[in-house]
């Protein structure tokens, strides 16, 4: 069973999103030189991350994965951020959802 599931993720996207989710959101919240306006900078820039997870995905049918990177910034935002940046998991999961089904929509 675990070999089935192990199988079916992808190894890259998970990577790639608890780096860019937890990591990135975790050094961003917490160095003392990072100002409040550059850390929304930061935020607003990995929207383009978002669309890349979609664009990632477009050939899978298994859009459940669109869920990874918000789910992980999630969590980096709920630890280390103010809580005003936790309405971005709406906008990363928007950004994905939109380049996913552009992107199936130009590969059909």
């Amino acid at each position: 069973m675990m070999k089935q599931i192990g199988q079916k993720i992808d190894k890259k996207l998970w990577v790639a999103s608890l780096i860019v989710g937890v990591v990135v959101t975790a050094l961003v919240g917490k160095l003392p030189f990072i100002h409040k306006t550059l850390m929304m900078v930061i935020f607003l820039l990995l929207s383009l991350f978002a669309c890349w997870t979609g664009w990632y995905l477009r050939k899978q049918s298994r859009g459940w994965q669109l869920l990874v990177f918000p789910a992980c910034f999630m969590i980096g935002a709920y630890f280390f951020v103010p809580r005003y940046c936790w309405y971005l998991v709406l906008v990363y999961l928007g950004l994905a959802y939109l380049s996913w089904s552009l992107a199936r929509e130009r590969n059909n």
